[in-house]
């Protein structure tokens, strides 16, 4: 039951962020109104263009990069930035879609849309990636490092570089159904952690992974979207054993 109700709440979730985001979209007293040039082609992907570069979207589903928190995706480290103007049908009306960098891409590498208006059933933030850009699920070499928090303590979290401890993590974290193990959430020596995995080329993206540790058998595991949870390597456990100040879930 915990898990299904889990479930419904990360799927409902965006939702209600998105229309705060909006909300607060809308309270903005000077709202850029510089309106770029948005195109749908044949396939339905759309093309942004901003000063001369393009930026795509594609509109089947497939984006792995969200300003919420999902699952399976990668998520802005310090959410959005700067509102860069306005694109879409009735953007000189009011309507159409405000335009927001990422907080920390200089470069602009990707960017995001939302309705300037809100409305029930309508489209929900959008993710644009720049021309020259891809992103995919995660691999150790993507990571720059990894920052392990402790759950309801920030200031109780460790940081490491090291690429084989990544590479082991990711692993695990793809591995298939049957491999995966029963836990006790009500356990009292139970503690739960959170894998940060951070982007080495493009350090305003980062991936979260769910974690937990049994000091009584310093055993580490991590969880998956299906809200699966397989076993670490021994590595991880003595990891987390030496994270201070662990607090109990």
């Amino acid at each position: 039951m915990y898990q299904n109700m889990e479930k419904h709440f990360r799927a409902f979730l965006p939702f209600f962020v998105i229309a705060i985001a909006v909300f607060l979209t809308g309270c903005h007293s000077q709202e850029e109104t510089t309106v770029y040039q948005l195109e749908t082609q044949e396939d339905n992907s759309e093309i942004l263009y901003i000063d001369d570069v393009q930026y795509r979207r594609d509109s089947g589903g497939t984006e792995l990069a969200m300003y919420y928190s999902g699952g399976d995706v990668w998520t802005l480290s310090e959410g959005l930035g700067e509102q860069i103007g306005i694109c879409g049908n009735g953007a000189d009306s009011g309507g159409g879609f405000a335009i927001y960098e990422a907080t920390g891409d200089e470069d602009r590498t990707v960017l995001y849309t939302e309705p300037r208006k809100f409305y029930f059933g309508g489209k929900d933030v959008r993710l644009w990636l720049r021309e020259d850009v891809s992103l995919g699920l995660p691999t150790a070499e993507m990571v720059s490092h990894i920052t392990i928090t402790c759950a309801k303590k920030e200031d109780a979290q460790t940081q490491t570089e090291d690429q084989t401890l990544a590479e082991s993590l990711l692993d695990v974290y793809r591995s298939e159904s049957g491999q995966s193990v029963e836990l006790l959430a009500t356990d009292e020596q139970w503690i739960r952690y959170t894998f940060i995995l951070h982007h080495k080329d493009y350090p305003f993206l980062q991936y979260e992974i769910s974690g937990g540790y049994s000091p009584s058998q310093n055993m580490a595991y991590c969880r998956n979207d299906a809200l699966e949870w397989f076993a670490l390597p021994k590595e991880w456990g003595d990891m987390l054993a030496k994270t201070t100040n662990p607090v109990k879930h």
